[in-house]
């Protein structure tokens, strides 16, 4: 449960026993204006608990996608002569956030592809390395955000997007890194391109 999701409850119950006061039943605006803050908070607890569930439907489902393989499948292909990791293949390791964008608590990251679908998403604090084993067989566009959304004027904070291009010269292949600094935050993707 998200810190904001607390605040969101705490506010729908403290407003909502504005209704059974014996104080507020004799003060309409103040009865009214509670009756205002509940429906808000209550709109927007609820955006929030939608919001959540298909985040982690989409993500569940990608998960499941064809086109992404395991670590193990990668590596053990590889070893064994099998042909899902060839020379120009892109294998997203591994991601590092150096700098939440969050000023308390973890961030809720969310990576997607050029196609705007979510491949990975995870909670990540300071310090936090958390595997990403993606495989790709094409250059892939990226972009890494910090999932809000819950709150009016709050929406997901867009930390970046990089490009990564597949190649086959041996001068541009082997384990490298991208950084998505936007919006205060700093993470590191580490990616390799073609085999060891």
């Amino acid at each position: 449960m998200t810190l904001k999701l607390f605040v969101l409850a705490i506010i729908f119950v403290l407003t909502s026993g504005a209704f059974f006061s014996h104080y507020f039943k004799r003060n309409k605006f103040i009865t009214i204006l509670a009756v205002i803050i509940a429906i808000v908070g209550t709109l927007f607890l609820f955006k929030d608990i939608i919001s959540t569930l298909k985040y982690d439907v989409i993500a569940s489902l990608n998960t499941n996608d064809t086109q992404n393989q395991s670590t193990d499948k990668i590596f053990n292909d590889s070893l064994s002569g099998g042909s899902s990791f060839v020379n120009d293949s892109i294998f997203l390791e591994s991601i590092k956030c150096i700098k939440t964008e969050d000023l308390i608590g973890n961030d809720d990251v969310v990576l997607k592809n050029g196609k705007n679908e979510i491949i990975w998403m995870e909670s990540m604090n300071d310090g936090e390395e958390k595997p990403l084993n993606l495989l790709y067989k094409t250059s892939i566009n990226l972009s890494l955000y910090e999932k809000d959304g819950s709150f009016w004027g709050d929406e997901d904070d867009y930390l970046g997007s990089k490009t990564i291009e597949a190649s086959n010269d041996s001068n541009k292949q082997g384990s490298q890194a991208i950084y998505f600094d936007k919006d205060g935050a700093v993470y590191k993707l580490n990616y390799r391109i073609g085999e060891k």
